[in-house]
């Protein structure tokens, strides 16, 4: 068994959930808790056994190691810095592009987020639709954050570039 941490915008509404590596190798979850004022879900699976040889290889590039939930695992203790570089992981537009995994790289923009949210921060990283809920690096391969929000012409009315928010890795221990 383990555990996924995610969005609750991703999930809600969601009749049935499954974790899937994008190769057609997915596990039925359950959602055991969700906050919707810091937007994260916590999913329990029935089974790691999912990955694809692609997603190992990137979780042996990365030293990304499975740990307990209990653990202090790879969740940065301390909060990110201004101008620090993190790397983003996931599979925005979905397969619409490929259905391989990408990274996008950045700094930390500001330690805060929208509406001087505390619990977030923002960064210049790409970060599209299919983003969401996926996790944000240091360059020590530490969860720094989650994927929660990008600013788009839709929220402002202009063009808005790499105005992107992560939930703070010490918001997501706190959960």
């Amino acid at each position: 068994m383990g555990h996924v941490i995610t969005n609750a915008h991703v999930v809600q509404n969601c009749n049935k959930v499954t974790i899937g590596d994008n190769a057609n190798k997915q596990v039925p979850a359950e959602v055991v808790n969700a906050d919707k004022s810091n937007d994260l879900a916590l999913l329990k699976l029935s089974t790691l056994e999912m990955a694809s040889a692609e997603s190992k290889s990137l979780i042996q590039k990365l030293s990304i190691v499975v740990v307990p939930l209990s653990s202090k695992g790879l969740l940065r203790s301390d909060d990110v810095k201004l101008g620090e570089k993190v790397l983003v992981a996931g599979y925005p537009f979905g397969d619409t592009f490929s259905n391989t995994i990408k990274v996008t790289t950045g700094v930390v923009s500001a330690t805060r987020g929208a509406g001087d949210n505390s619990g977030q921060f923002q960064l210049d990283a790409a970060v599209q639709p299919g983003n969401s809920g996926g996790p944000i690096y240091d360059s020590g391969g530490n969860i720094v954050g989650v994927v929660v929000a990008q600013i788009n012409k839709k929220t402002f009315g202009s063009f808005v570039e790499n105005m992107n928010f992560g939930i703070k890795a010490s918001t997501v221990r706190q959960f």
